[in-house]
C-alpha cells in the first residue's frame, strides 16, 4: 500500500500545488486519470506484490480497527438544530420512498419496490456501488466513526476478494469476534451498528469457500445468553442472525434442537404485553424471528433431531402459548358458545 500511495503521488506530479490550481482545461479528465491510474497499482499490489503472511496481518489491522472504535464509541447527545436537520432528512427520505413506490406501482414493480423499503440489510448493493451504507441512506447522516468502520470494511471485503483464502485463519480468530459483536451488539451508536452487520452479511458472501457464515452463526448464538440485557440495541443483532443463518451450510456447527428449546424457553419467560408503538421489545421479537428461521432452515436441510421439538412446540408448549396468548387472548373461562360474546 506504501508502494501504490507513493506512485499515486508520483503519477498526480508529486502532490504539489498544481492539484488545487484552476487553470488547466483538462484537469478533470486528467485527475481521473491519475485516480485510475491510483486504482490500479493498489489492485496490483494487494494481488502481486503482498504474500500471504501480509495478507492475514492487513486483514486483522482492519478489523482491531473496527474493534476499537466500536468498544470505544459513545452515544452522540444530538443539538436541537441537528434533532430538526434529522426530521427534515427523515421526513425527505419518506417522501422519495413514496414516490418510487408509486412509480413501482406504475410499471408492476410494486413487490420489488416494498421488498428493498422493508429490508433492513438492503444496503450491501449501495455500498458496492459506492453508498454509504448507513442507517438513512445520506452518507453526511454518518458519523466519524461509522464512517471509519464502513471505510475499514470495505478494504476489508476487497481484499478478501483477491485472497479469499486468507478468511480461513480469521474465521475462527477473536479479532473477528471481537469485532463483530462490539460492532453489532455492544456499542451504543446505531450507525455503527448497522455498518458493521452489513458488512458482516457481505464478508459471509465472499467466505463460502471457508463457510464463514457457519462460524458467524456460531459466534453470534454463543452470544444469545447476553444479548437481552442491551434491549434496544440488540435490532441489529437478531436481524443480522436471522440472515446469517440462511446462508447454506450457516447451520453446520449449531445443535438446533438444543437452541430452539433454549429460544422457546426465552420467549415462554419474557412478558410479552404490548407496550406501544415507541416501545417494542426487539429482544422478544427478535427471538421469534430467529427462531422461525432455525426450524426452517433445520427442516429444508433435514437435520436430525427437529422432529422432537414438535413436543416443545406443540400442543400445550409455544405454538399454543402465542395462539391463545397473543393472537387470540381469550379471557380464561369465557366460553366459546353462542351468546358467550
Amino acid at each position: 500500500l506504501d508502494a501504490a500511495a507513493a506512485n499515486g503521488k508520483a503519477l498526480s506530479g508529486g502532490g504539489g500545488d498544481d492539484a488545487n490550481g484552476d487553470g488547466a482545461a483538462g484537469e478533470g479528465d486528467a485527475k481521473a486519470d491519475v485516480d485510475m491510474g491510483y486504482a490500479e497499482e493498489v489492485r496490483r499490489v494487494l494481488v502481486q506484490d503482498m504474500d500471504q503472511r501480509d495478507i492475514l496481518r492487513l486483514l486483522e489491522r482492519l478489523l482491531e480497527v473496527i474493534h476499537y472504535v466500536a468498544s470505544t464509541a459513545k452515544e452522540r447527545v444530538l443539538t436541537e438544530d441537528e434533532k430538526e436537520a434529522l426530521k427534515e432528512l427523515k421526513r425527505e427520505e419518506q417522501r422519495r420512498r413514496r414516490f418510487e413506490t408509486f412509480k413501482s406501482m406504475a410499471t408492476n414493480a410494486a413487490g420489488k419496490a416494498l421488498e428493498r423499503e422493508n429490508s433492513f440489510l438492503s444496503g450491501e448493493a449501495d455500498s458496492e456501488g459506492g453508498g454509504d451504507g448507513g442507517a438513512s441512506g445520506d452518507g453526511a447522516s454518518l458519523t466519524t466513526e461509522a464512517i471509519v468502520c464502513k471505510n475499514s470494511i470495505d478494504l476489508f471485503v476487497a481484499v478478501s476478494r483477491y485472497h479469499p483464502r486468507a478468511l480461513v485463519p480469521l474465521a475462527d480468530a477473536a479479532v473477528l469476534r471481537d469485532a463483530a459483536l462490539y460492532g453489532i451488539l455492544r456499542n451504543p451508536e446505531k450507525n455503527i451498528r448497522v455498518v458493521v452487520a452489513r458488512g458482516v452479511v457481505r464478508i459471509c458472501e465472499i467466505g463460502t469457500a471457508a463457510n464463514v457464515a457457519a462460524r458467524f452463526a456460531k459466534m453470534f448464538c454463543d452470544a444469545l445468553p447476553s444479548v437481552p440485557e442491551h434491549g434496544a440495541r440488540s435490532r441489529e443483532f437478531y436481524l443480522t442472525l436471522c440472515r446469517i443463518v440462511k446462508f447454506p451450510g450457516a447451520l453446520a456447527n449449531l445443535d438446533v434442537p438444543t437452541l430452539c428449546g433454549h429460544l422457546n424457553d426465552t420467549i415462554m419467560g419474557r412478558g410479552y404485553v404490548e407496550r406501544g408503538p415507541d416501545k417494542e421489545d426487539f429482544v422478544l421479537s427478535g427471538t421469534v424471528a430467529l427462531l422461525k428461521e432455525l426450524l426452517v432452515g433445520a427442516r429444508e436441510t433435514g437435520m436430525p433431531g427437529v422432529d422432537a421439538l414438535r413436543t416443545i412446540l406443540g400442543r400445550g408448549g409455544l405454538l399454543q402459548e402465542l395462539f391463545e396468548r397473543c393472537l387470540f387472548a381469550i379471557p380464561a373461562g369465557a366460553g366459546s358458545g353462542a351468546g358467550s360474546g
